[in-house]
């Protein structure tokens, strides 16, 4: 679904707990309708046919309404800055020599396609996650500087650095004027492959002409959390510098089309050699280079975000939230002895539903609620 931008703007409200009780209700409407028609086939009144067809009709007015409000809340995308992500072919751990010899390498590599994204007009670049392995602002501070100036550009440099009680896994900003404005430390390190980040819980921005911009990194677009911080600390365009691995290369680009679509940001998202791509802030994806097998690339599209603070980003996981709280209600109903087969049994009794389909919902609810 995450191509169908037309139907995914609710996203913006809801967000991706919203879309997953829609999905998952299709679902449970249509396994219903399979089990009535079984049931009618063998002349079992497990559920009936009428309730399942009740279902199908108020699931598919939900898709409906969904759909609709999604064509009516789709922005008009007028681009605001033009960015570009960087894909370099190659890693630093597949380079030959020593750490400062790979550094020095992939800076060449990734210094060059700056400056071909440079001349196309991009005024944002980001380079992929741990593309150096050393701190940018001690052992490359001049050449990199020296870069940002000669663009005009902002440069996002993904670094990794080891340390006596872990990894500081960053990405540095540096401006237009070659200051180094700031650094952000990974959100979410991939714990079972032993990953640490010993910088992580702050969430800088920083100012620019065509609005605010800030950075995540890789695996921090898998949670709904930390891009949301950064959209309420006013970040319309987020850099997030990735390093995927083979088994998740198809699939990992995909939750930037929900990120921005909870925020309302643009993602920019820069991987080493798999999947790069760029989403404006209606969570349309407007340049890719998914090359699971790897490639080398240089992203650059023109990106908008969209106006305001989505009530996603406002509001947080609202919606699963209130499942939870749906689901703790209905029990104590349950406990209480108002559940489904209680109500079943009360209704039945003063005649209002005949007493095999009385049963059948009875049945039918409790086994929901259970």
């Amino acid at each position: 679904m995450f191509r169908q931008t037309w139907f995914l703007q609710p996203v913006s409200t809801f967000g991706i707990y919203g879309l997953d009780v829609l999905i998952v209700l299709v679902n449970y409407a249509l396994g219903m309708l399979l089990v009535a028609w079984l049931d009618g086939r063998r002349d079992g009144t497990v559920v009936p046919l009428s309730l399942a067809w009740r279902w199908c009709a108020g699931v598919g007015l939900a898709c409906g309404l969904w759909g609709v409000a999604s064509v009516a809340m789709r922005p008009d995308r007028e681009p605001t800055v033009r960015v570009a992500a960087l894909q370099p072919g190659v890693r630093w751990r597949e380079l030959a020599g020593t750490a400062e010899a790979r550094d020095r390498a992939i800076l060449d590599v990734l210094s060059e396609q700056t400056r071909r994204a440079g001349a196309q007009g991009a005024k944002l670049v980001v380079w992929p996650e741990s593309a150096l392995h050393a701190d940018p602002q001690l052992a490359f501070r001049e050449p990199l500087s020296a870069l940002a100036r000669e663009l005009g550009a902002y440069l996002f440099v993904g670094y990794r650095v080891a340390t006596p009680s872990g990894n500081r896994n960053e990405v540095v900003t540096i401006g237009p004027d070659g200051a180094f404005l700031g650094k952000y430390g990974k959100d979410h390190p991939v714990s079972f492959m032993h990953e640490t980040s010993v910088t992580r819980g702050t969430y800088p921005t920083y100012e620019t002409p065509f609005g605010v911009v800030a950075a995540a990194i890789c695996a921090d677009i898998d949670f709904t959390d930390t891009l949301r911080k950064l959209a309420r600390n006013g970040a319309k365009v987020i850099a997030v510098p990735s390093a995927d691995w083979l088994e998740i290369s198809t699939k990992h680009y995909v939750l930037a089309v929900f990120r921005a679509l909870e925020t309302g940001a643009a993602v920019v998202k820069s991987e080493h050699s798999r999947d790069s791509v760029i989403v404006d802030g209606a969570g349309a994806m407007v340049a890719t280079a998914v090359t699971p097998q790897g490639s080398s690339a240089v992203l650059v599209a023109d990106v908008a975000a969209r106006r305001g603070l989505p009530l996603a980003a406002r509001w947080g996981d609202w919606v699963g939230w209130s499942c939870v709280g749906g689901l703790l209600v209905l029990r104590l109903l349950r406990l209480l002895g108002l559940g489904g087969r209680a109500r079943a049994r009360r209704r039945g009794a003063r005649g209002s539903w005949p007493r095999g389909e009385r049963d059948a919902i009875g049945e039918h609810v409790d086994g929901v609620l259970r």
